[in-house]
């Protein structure tokens, strides 16, 4: 006797087979809403915690590779974002415009671009490409040679320069008291961004690729507002004695500039929150 079910039997058996019934989907639905309203507050906490344990990571990293550049060849990487969409006029797709008025539109003298040509700061770029798709990634034109394109800074040059006066000074941890020697020097601290034109930046460079910051919020989105890291140097203006030295790595906020020590505190400050 043949006891294997038959063709047709097979057949009705696999019709037999059921999905799921109205009750048991609105079951499945009301959980899957469930964690939803729990998992969705979450994500804005969530991205600003990546957003400063990046930060409290990436910018040391950026400070010791620039101060080792310095020891190594007695010179500071170049090619940088000048932060400018032309000489004088700052790039309207900073964070807050101006960054909260933490940029200034400002000039070098003779003898202070000497003193930054005398650590390695030479050159920047513009961000002269128009209706570019990334703001962060396509707003300065590529100068793979590192010598072709840009501007090399002479006497009466436009930098982005930090506002000295503002919050950003004490953000960054800067005493400027130290670089004015109380007062009785001028100082001009210069800020200028790492792009992909940067000389730390490629395979032989101290970095594969320049870093983004993802700031977590829409007025920080990269596509639509600068977010590359910035350096920051001190410039004194005095004539034949004036020098130049690196301060420090930060990364741009519509209200300012921010240092790791700042976002280290945001993190643990989030978390008791």
């Amino acid at each position: 006797m043949n006891l294997l079910p038959g063709r047709n039997e097979a057949h009705r058996q696999g019709h037999s087979r059921r999905g799921l019934t109205l009750t048991e989907l609105v079951v499945v639905l009301t959980i899957l809403v469930a964690l939803g309203g729990l998992i969705v507050p979450m994500l804005p906490n969530f991205l600003a915690k990546t957003h400063f344990a990046k930060c409290s990571t990436t910018i040391p990293e950026m400070n010791k590779l620039w101060i080792t550049s310095f020891t190594s060849d007695v010179k500071y990487p170049d090619g940088y974002d000048s932060l400018q969409s032309a000489p004088g006029v700052l790039f309207a797709n900073l964070p807050g415009g101006d960054a909260g008025g933490e940029v200034l539109a400002g000039t070098i003298t003779a003898d202070q671009a000497d003193a930054l040509r005398a650590i390695g700061v030479t050159r920047v770029y513009d961000h002269t490409v128009a209706n570019s798709g990334n703001v962060t990634l396509d707003s300065v034109p590529n100068d793979p040679t590192g010598d072709t394109l840009g501007r090399l800074l002479a006497a009466d040059q436009n930098v982005a320069l930090l506002n000295p006066l503002g919050p950003s000074v004490v953000s960054l941890g800067i005493d400027v008291a130290k670089y004015t020697d109380n007062g009785n020097t001028d100082v001009d601290f210069v800020v200028l961004g790492v792009g992909n034109n940067c000389s730390a930046v490629g395979p032989r460079g101290l970095m594969v690729e320049a870093p983004t910051h993802f700031g977590g919020e829409n007025d920080m989105n990269p596509v639509d507002f600068y977010q590359r890291y910035c350096v920051v140097f001190a410039v004194s203006d005095e004539g034949a004695d004036s020098a130049a030295e690196f301060v420090c790595a930060c990364s741009i906020h519509p209200d300012g500039f921010d240092g790791a020590e700042a976002h280290i505190r945001a993190y643990y400050e989030d978390q008791q929150d």
